[in-house]
């Protein structure tokens, strides 16, 4: 049976998200593994054993740079892009941030395929180009392996409320369900789960107090299949106390695509 156009990927059918906020001038995106090959040979035959060892992924997203900004800048400073305070980028405060692409099928109506790359701590590049063409800014830097999934990746940010209980926990829903991970834990619905302690003053383009810690997931922080999420302060190792929470996970591709579904931005303002 002969190979369709229709059947070959488009690269201009995916959407890039760097934690949770679109790159809508991403030029470019490649990511790859890094592995290597361990081959020993034995006395007596003439076989091998071969093994392959994976270390980590390498992402590099060429951007075109926009007239007023690029989201990514403020992302990778944990800086708010949606306030209009005055910023200063510092090269040697880059935070590493997770970045998602997911791709649409050829209606734009859905996607049929989603890939991460968590905790991409990405080379800062400055504007290149001549005088006669537009400028790019290219980041490269390594994160954790890849993983692709056949459903769209999609990142929440929801502020926690107290719980019941005698011991400090914290309860808060989602605003449509995240779907069990493949090859997880049954009752894990998340790729990765950080906790957030932030405080704001006012718009100012990054919060007064911005920490984060990446959780250790166990199946009772999830529930209503995929719907509410249950936390306790014995799950903090580093952070004192939580007021936000932010998910990234897959959900069903036939919800649609971005914006229908929203992608929320892990430094945007949730009351």
């Amino acid at each position: 049976m002969p190979v369709l156009a229709g059947d070959l990927l488009r690269r201009k059918k995916e959407q890039v998200f760097v934690a949770g906020y679109e790159i809508d001038s991403t030029q470019s995106a490649g990511g790859s593994v890094a592995a290597g090959e361990d081959v020993f040979n034995f006395f007596g035959t003439e076989d091998t054993l071969a093994d392959v060892t994976v270390n980590n992924g390498r992402l590099s997203l060429a951007v075109f740079d926009k007239k007023a900004n690029n989201v990514i800048l403020d992302v990778l400073t944990y800086k708010d892009p949606t306030n209009t305070a005055d910023r200063r980028y510092n090269w040697e405060e880059i935070k590493d941030v997770s970045v998602w692409i997911n791709r649409k099928e050829p209606d734009n109506l859905t996607y049929n395929r989603g890939s991460i790359y968590k905790n991409w701590l990405p080379v800062p590049g400055m504007t290149a180009g001549d005088v006669t063409g537009r400028g790019t800014r290219t980041f490269e830097g390594n994160c954790d392996v890849p993983l692709e999934f056949n459903q769209p990746v999609r990142g929440v940010k929801v502020r926690l409320r107290s719980g019941a209980g005698t011991t400090p926990n914290f309860q808060a829903e989602f605003d449509r369900s995240f779907l069990q991970i493949p090859g997880a834990e049954t009752g894990i619905y998340a790729i990765q789960l950080f906790a957030l302690n932030e405080q704001r003053v006012g718009s100012v383009a990054m919060p007064s107090k911005f920490e984060i810690e990446e959780l250790a997931m166990t199946t009772s922080m999830f529930s209503g299949s995929g719907l509410a999420l249950n936390l306790r302060q014995a799950d903090l190792k580093i952070l004192s106390w939580m007021t936000h929470a932010y998910v990234v996970g897959i959900y069903n591709r036939d919800s649609g695509v971005f914006p229908t579904v929203r992608q929320y931005g892990l430094l945007e303002s949730i009351t």
